[in-house]
Formats: structure tokens, sequence, C-alpha cells
């Protein structure tokens, strides 16, 4: 049965965002009650790996507290919550997330609509800064394919 070579469940737990990126495909605001969280994270936890992902997760402070309980260390978000919340590194540290994974454009970011260049730039360097290891995620389309070793070699810098 193809649900016995399921190793890994991703789990989005909310919808809600900070932001409004044109390229974004989440329709409305939902989030998934703590409940159903604990529900999932006790039946299936011990037989595959669960990650959690959202629109931006760090919107509502709570969903962090699951992170321990399934051993995820990194964290996708746009950087918002870092800028506006002092504390929050703090917070992700002691949940166990050591790595930050953040949606960076480049120089594309007018395609997108997504966070200023210079937050997130400002998140980046703030973030290694107190240890944490950064990852980048972009879009690749037809505007910026031919840069992608400049971006590549930006991002390595």
């Amino acid at each position: 049965m193809y649900f016995d070579k399921l190793k890994e469940i991703f789990l989005m737990v909310t919808t809600e965002c900070n932001w409004s990126c044109k390229h974004c495909y989440l329709p409305s605001v939902k989030k998934m009650p703590y409940e159903l969280i604990e529900q999932i994270i006790n039946k299936l936890g011990g037989n595959y790996k669960i990650t959690f992902l959202g629109g931006e997760i760090l919107t509502d402070w709570e969903f962090i507290k699951y992170f321990p309980k399934v051993k995820q260390n990194y964290i996708l978000t746009n950087g918002l919550e870092l800028i506006e919340n002092p504390h929050a590194y703090d917070i992700l540290k002691a949940n166990g997330i050591d790595t930050i994974s953040l949606s960076y454009y480049f120089d594309y970011e007018q395609y997108f609509c997504g966070v200023d260049k210079a937050i997130v730039e400002k998140v980046i360097k703030e973030a290694k800064e107190r240890s944490f290891t950064v990852t980048l995620n972009t879009v690749i389309g037809n505007f910026n394919f031919n840069d992608v070793r400049n971006m590549c070699e930006k991002a390595a810098a």
C-alpha cells in the first residue's frame, strides 16, 4: 500500500500571514486547532517525521511549542516577526530551532511584492550574529533564471 511508504508528514498549521505576496497561493486565513496538532503528534509522531509549515507560523507563537515535540530545528519565515519582536530569537532557541529559512528574492522583489530586501538582509545579519544557521528560499522564473549563479554567489557571501 502507498501509505506504508510514507515517511514524512508536512502539516500546514496556519495560512495566516503578515504580508501579502503576489505569488502566494494561500487563499484564506485558517489555523489548525491546537488539539488536532496534539492528536496528530501523539498518534503519528512515533512513526513519521512531522514538519510544520505555514503561511507565516510566527503570526501565532503557540505553534512554536510543538517544534521540540517533533524535533523540528528550523522554521520557514518571511522575517518580519523577527524584526518586530526583539525576544523572538530567544524563543526560537529555547524551542530547539537553530536554523532560520527566509524567503529572499534578491533584486527581484518587485515581481513578488515580497518583504523588502533590506529587512530580510537585516534578519540574515541578526540571525547569524545570534548563531543561527540561515538558509534562503527564492522563486526562479523566466525573469531571473539567467541570474541563478549570481544569486547563489550573493547567498554564499
